[in-house]
């Protein structure tokens, strides 16, 4: 499944196909992603601190970061190059 579409998939409020795409793209990967700061979000174009809210708080649930753990040992991620 491609990055922006495991994203997209996630359901976290306020990101659509193309903020997903714009986190794919500049994260490359769910370790980045979940790992970035509020500003590492928010200072992107095209996301604010609406979205950048959004994203790390989902990140930072203990119980969101075990569903990802199990559901990527069925769903094989392809990794995007990054823009960084």
């Amino acid at each position: 499944m491609p990055f922006d579409r495991f994203i997209y998939a996630l359901g976290i409020r306020h990101v659509g196909r193309e903020t997903a795409e714009i986190l794919a793209q500049h994260f490359g990967d769910w370790e980045h992603l979940s790992g970035a700061s509020h500003d590492d979000i928010a200072t992107l174009y095209g996301i604010g601190d609406t979205v950048a809210d959004a994203v790390v708080a989902w990140c930072a649930k203990d119980h969101h970061q075990d569903f990802i753990d199990r559901l990527r040992r069925y769903v094989h991620i392809v990794s995007v190059q990054t823009s960084n």
